[in-house]
């Protein structure tokens, strides 16, 4: 879903002025206009919550200041920074590079599991951004998530969207590895009214289909009518290891791949249909 990531930061910061102790000033820094991204809005907030109590935790004196901010990237056109800057203690560097690892942790054990900053790169790789930090012990510490805007997102997944169909589950797997690898966003199904149904419910930009499918009722042109059923702008490459007779002439106006297929085979083709 799109969502303006100024109202997750608002949300979060009223909740931390309500847990830090009276000393801390929370404050928001927001640009005027909205700043929107696509992906789990939950999510976000959930990363951006659990900064900000790393953050208040990290003040061990009486007052301090914690600093949430929302801006342009200042290096990379088309991304979003949500910064959460804090006054503490900072961050030695003989651990600043495991942080991010998995348990690690510098609290006692009644304090936390160490898990927050694993989940919260976890969240970030998964929204396809990336998250840095800048501390120095004695000066606090300033944590940055980046994220593409939605325009970003939307022009990228114009273009990287397949959906793989077919009803042998070893060859999905083979193509959804092929395609992952090469940097395409890539999901599988095993009948067409599962991926229909998908389609129809998540599918809010272009894809297109790498498809075989046990279809007894259905060709290929049938086959295509009922998924520019729910978009219009669909388009599909046909593979198969045997073609039924009622498919020979129909599979001409289409990309084929004949199986078995190799992995060049494979992205020589999707790269055919996207041009």
């Amino acid at each position: 879903e799109k969502f303006d990531v100024n109202n997750i930061a608002r949300e979060v910061r009223n909740i931390i002025v309500g847990v830090a102790s009276k000393g801390i000033k929370v404050t928001a820094e927001l640009p005027d206009t909205p700043q929107i991204v696509i992906g789990n809005a939950g999510k976000i907030h959930q990363c951006i919550m659990n900064l900000c109590m790393n953050a208040k935790d990290a003040i061990t004196k009486l007052d301090g200041a914690i600093t949430i901010r929302v801006k342009k990237a200042h290096n990379k056109e088309g991304y979003l920074w949500i910064q959460v800057q804090d006054s503490g203690t900072g961050i030695p560097p003989d651990i600043i590079e495991k942080i991010f690892d998995p348990f690690f942790s510098t609290k006692k054990k009644k304090e936390g599991t160490g898990l927050g900053l694993s989940v919260v790169y976890g969240i970030v790789r998964a929204h396809k951004g990336d998250i840095f930090v800048d501390s120095r012990p004695g000066e606090g510490a300033t944590f940055t998530i980046e994220l593409p805007f939605a325009t970003e997102q939307e022009k990228t997944n114009d273009k990287k969207n397949i959906l793989v169909l077919d009803d042998d589950p070893l060859l999905r797997n083979y193509c959804i590895e092929i395609l992952r690898g090469s940097g395409y966003d890539a999901i599988d199904f095993a009948s067409v009214k599962e991926a229909q149904e998908w389609l129809l419910k998540y599918g809010n930009s272009a894809w297109f289909a790498v498809s075989d499918v046990v279809m007894p009722d259905m060709n290929l042109n049938e086959f295509i009518s009922a998924f520019r059923a729910v978009r219009d702008d669909f388009k599909c490459i046909w593979m198969s290891g045997n073609l039924n007779p009622a498919d020979q002439e129909i599979i001409k106006s289409y990309p084929f791949l004949q199986k078995p297929f190799s992995p060049t085979a494979l992205l020589e083709t999707i790269k055919t249909i996207k041009e």
